[in-house]
């Protein structure tokens, strides 16, 4: 596996509330193959995962319905990792690292060949100074 992507989750431009994270990842497919095979995997899973789930600021975090876990189970991902109900927030609960895992199983889905790991985003970072341009 020799492609470093950089997944961006949040507010990438920090337009709106101004949370982001980025989960890096090592995988045989470059970053054009996996937005492809996300395409693809969609179709299967009959919804816009990423563009449906989180895409909106949600006081107590993102939520997916029961309907959209059945048609992510529908179409063999694994929804383990979603939060049932709790009496604090309405709908189940999914969180950043759960929410890489289904894509990135929505990213098979579109080509069963992809090989992928997770990756220390330190381990690529390349610490150069500039520490007082924030200041």
């Amino acid at each position: 596996m020799k492609h470093i992507t950089i997944l961006v989750l949040g507010d990438w431009s920090h337009d709106g509330h101004n949370k982001s994270s980025i989960v890096t990842i090592r995988s045989n497919l470059t970053k054009s193959e996996i937005e492809d095979a996300y395409r693809s995997g969609i179709k299967k899973v009959g919804m816009s995962f990423a563009e449906d789930i989180g895409a909106e600021y949600e006081e107590h975090g993102a939520t997916i319905s029961p309907e959209e876990i059945e048609l992510l189970e529908n179409a063999g991902i694994d929804t383990s990792c979603i939060e049932p109900p709790q009496p604090w927030h309405e709908g189940h609960r999914i969180y950043e690292e759960c929410f890489v895992d289904i894509y990135m199983e929505i990213v098979a889905l579109g080509n069963p060949d992809l090989e992928w790991e997770r990756v220390g985003h330190e381990e690529n970072h390349l610490r150069i100074g500039g520490y007082g341009l924030f200041s």
